[in-house]
Order: structure tokens, then C-alpha cells, then sequence
């Protein structure tokens, strides 16, 4: 629809009819703590330390950052530096992954999003490492915190459409599970103040 620009094939058949699943990583896992547009978060973790699934592992450390956390249990094999998606050298943490997946102490606990104060969710999105999908990476308790100070009417927006190439995730998650969907927009619209 325009002059100029690369037009690759969409090749959403890779990934159309594919069912989501759920894989479990083994092996070492490195954890850049440098995963968006603002400061690296800090390590605070030892080579040796035992994590669990959920134990934070680098904490943020500027108004663009953003906590991480272990995906796995295990041990921590080095703390130092590896070169990014980006070609550059960063801060990252290594777990050995023990294949126990053992969590973090009230981690993945269900809570009702009803009970807390829009304060305290917004405080629970901003600790928790949430952060866009977009080459940003912008944590999204900041987000929230522009659109709570807000003035005038507020809305909750879910863009489904995407356009990575051979991506299916958004349309499979909406056809296979919109209730996630529905109530994560919910807490958003509750903890931002959506007219």
C-alpha cells in the first residue's frame, strides 16, 4: 500500500494451527538484566546462590527499569557479563537449572484483584517485572502510573493484531483463552481508574 520498505511474507501458516504449550527450559539459563530502553536492573544474586522459580535476581534501578526474576530453580553459575541480542556486552546472571521448578514463597499465589487498592496493584504490577512485549520493554506499573495521573476519560485498548512474521501468539491466546484476556483488561481498566 506504499512505495518503498521490505514486504516479507507473513508466513502465519508456521504457527496458525499450532496449539500453546506450555516448555519447561533445561540446561543454563542466562538472564540479561539490560531486557529494555531504560538502566539495567541490579544483580543481587552470588555465584553459588540457590533461586527459585519467582526469587528476584537483579533489582530495577531507574525510573525505566525493571525487576527480574528466576524462571527456574537451581543454582547460580556466574554472574558477569554476555553479549546481547543487540551485539553489545551486558550485565547477566546464569542459572543451572535443576529441573525441580520449585517457587519463590507466594509465588503464583491467587489472590482476588478486587480486594487490593488501585495503589497496591498498581504496586504488585510495578515489583512484579511486568514489562511490554515491544522492542522497549517498557515496565508496565510506569505505564499504569502515566494513564492513573491521567485527566479526562481513561480507556483500556487490547491490540491483538500482530505483525512479527510467523507469530500467532495474540489470535491463539484469544481463541483459546479470552477469559485471561477479558480479566487482565479488567484489572488494568480497575487499577487505572477507566471511565
Amino acid at each position: 500500500t506504499f512505495r518503498g520498505g521490505i514486504h516479507p511474507k507473513d508466513m502465519k501458516y508456521l504457527s496458525s494451527d499450532a496449539a500453546i504449550k506450555t516448555l519447561e527450559p533445561t540446561g543454563k539459563l542466562v538472564f540479561p538484566v539490560n531486557q529494555h530502553i531504560g538502566a539495567p536492573a541490579v544483580i543481587i544474586v552470588n555465584k553459588g546462590d540457590r533461586v527459585l522459580v519467582g526469587s528476584k535476581i537483579a533489582a530495577k534501578s531507574g525510573f525505566v527499569s525493571s525487576d527480574i526474576f528466576s524462571s527456574v530453580s537451581g543454582t547460580v553459575t556466574d554472574v558477569g557479563t554476555v553479549i546481547g541480542a543487540n551485539g553489545l556486552r551486558t550485565p547477566a546472571v546464569t542459572v543451572e537449572n535443576d529441573g525441580l521448578y520449585e517457587k519463590a514463597e507466594g509465588f503464583g499465589k491467587e489472590r482476588n484483584w478486587k480486594e487490593p487498592s488501585c495503589d497496591e496493584i498498581k504496586s504488585i504490577i510495578f515489583s512484579s517485572g511486568i514489562v511490554g512485549m515491544g522492542g522497549a520493554g517498557f515496565p508496565t506499573g510506569r505505564k499504569w502510573m502515566f494513564a492513573m495521573n491521567g485527566d479526562g476519560d481513561k480507556y483500556v485498548v487490547c491490540n491483538g493484531d500482530e505483525g512479527d512474521p510467523g507469530a500467532f501468539m495474540d489470535r491463539s491466546v484469544l481463541e483459546d483463552n479470552p477469559l485471561s484476556v477479558i480479566e487482565g483488561m479488567m484489572i488494568a481498566g480497575y487499577a487505572i481508574g477507566a471511565s
